[in-house]
């Protein structure tokens, strides 16, 4: 598969600087105050995001399927997290609203660890199908599956991922994906890394040496994202159940609604899962599933 953008000259292309930079963050706990300087410091324009604090009992169901995301993500979906990706949402709905080719997403803990390369980021969104690209991610959650992207000037800068990576704190998208990342205004089912039904119609890419990170020193605005993760005999019996109810699929049958389409299935229960649980035993790294490198690929 080759990745090509969409023709663009240096004048017909959008300034970076004029594009929007969002940085979300809780009013109250707003940690963003080190990125700002960052990005002032490169002459990067940015707004603020209002975080969303979301709450199961006073916000009413309207707004997350709980049911949903206990058989999407294999536990409760905390408060937290929902929030997290309504406050994504909004960045989206502002993009489609103001008709924005592109934009920056931060999270308020991202620190920036070196330059943005503009020019390819502008590059490869510049393009009519959807796509993101990760500026920082858990490198162990990657699985490339195109090595050593990049255009003239910036050769093997970045890489397309066979599975969209999580735990990211910053991000640049098009405005094709997100209007696919609104998912259509469906109640929150899956943690903001990448709903389920969407993810599978966009193409995904990381910058092989990653533009930020987040701040260790930091406490998470979200909370434990992995109460049920403790390893015990009832756990791997029920991971086990799933897992053949997914191969046999009766989970398909039961809740294809949920996922959307059986690209959308296959991916999220053959793939993504697994590549996780198997990269997180690994060292972090970047995983390749395709070993070719630029020189066979059209950018």
């Amino acid at each position: 598969m080759q990745v090509t953008t969409d023709s663009a000259t240096a004048q017909d292309r959008p300034s970076f600087h004029k594009l929007p930079t969002f940085i979300i963050g809780l009013p109250k706990t707003y940690r963003g105050a080190p990125l700002e300087s960052a990005l002032d410091q490169q002459d990067i324009k940015w707004s603020r995001v209002d975080g969303v604090v979301f709450n199961f009992c006073g916000d009413g169901g309207d707004r997350v399927d709980a049911k949903a995301a206990r058989i999407l993500l294999r536990r409760e979906i905390l408060s937290g997290e929902v929030g997290c990706a309504l406050a994504h949402r909004n960045v989206y709905r502002m993009m489609v609203n103001q008709a924005c080719p592109m934009a920056v997403v931060f999270e308020d803990d991202a620190r920036l660890s070196r330059t943005l390369e503009v020019d390819l980021i502008q590059d490869l969104l510049h393009a009519s199908e959807p796509r993101v690209l990760l500026l920082s991610y858990k490198p162990n959650t990657v699985v490339m599956r195109r090595q050593s992207l990049g255009h003239s000037h910036a050769r093997g800068a970045y890489s397309q991922v066979w599975v969209p990576p999580t735990t990211t704190t910053a991000y640049a998208l098009n405005l094709a994906a997100a209007e696919l990342l609104l998912d259509d205004g469906r109640p929150i089912s899956y943690v903001a890394d990448w709903p389920v039904r969407p993810s599978p119609d966009i193409r995904f890419f990381v910058m092989n040496d990653p533009v930020a990170s987040p701040d260790l020193h930091g406490v998470s605005t979200i909370g434990d994202r992995s109460p049920d993760t403790i390893e015990s005999p009832r756990l791997r019996l029920k991971e086990a159940n799933r897992r053949l109810l997914a191969i046999s699929h009766v989970t398909w049958l039961r809740h294809r609604r949920l996922y959307g389409s059986y690209r959308a299935y296959i991916m999220h229960e053959f793939i993504r899962f697994p590549a996780f649980a198997i990269a997180a035993r690994k060292k972090p790294t970047l995983r390749t599933l395709d070993a070719r490198t630029s020189s066979d690929a059209d950018v």
